[in-house]
């Protein structure tokens, strides 16, 4: 699980499953990107170690390079037709990755953008698999 550091730039009551405490402004802590992106939009945490890459358009555009490294050809297609469950679930989360690169929420995008490339992955493998099958047959 993906955990970046976030500063408090107010006073915070955090809860866990064993007990209860304060973060005080300027105090940091690592949380998963789901959990902080409600207290970083409401401006109660801020990001301390962004991902290297600040851009989203860079950071979509790297992702879609590496998958367009083993993307098969009519998988998209394939997906659309045979497995719509799957095809949604990608809809999405792509319509979920522009929402988060227009809000500049980058430590999620990074989290959902990286689903994104292993969803493609798991649909070009089931892809490949089911042709490999039809022609063995």
């Amino acid at each position: 699980m993906v955990r970046l550091l976030y500063e408090a730039t107010q006073p915070l009551v955090v809860q866990t499953p064993k007990r209860k405490f304060v973060v005080e402004p300027g105090e940091t802590l690592r949380l998963p990107p789901e959990k902080a992106e409600p207290l970083v939009k409401t401006g109660k945490l801020r990001l301390v170690d962004p991902p290297k890459t600040l851009d989203p358009v860079e950071m979509i555009s790297r992702a879609i390079k590496e998958v367009e490294q083993f993307y098969a050809s009519g998988a998209l297609r394939w997906a659309r037709d045979q497995r719509p469950e799957l095809y949604r679930r990608m809809e999405a989360l792509e319509r979920e990755i522009d929402q988060l690169a227009r809000a500049r929420a980058l430590g999620i995008l990074k989290v959902r953008l990286e689903q994104w490339r292993e969803l493609i992955g798991k649909m070009v493998r089931d892809y490949l698999s089911q042709n490999s099958k039809e022609r063995a047959a």
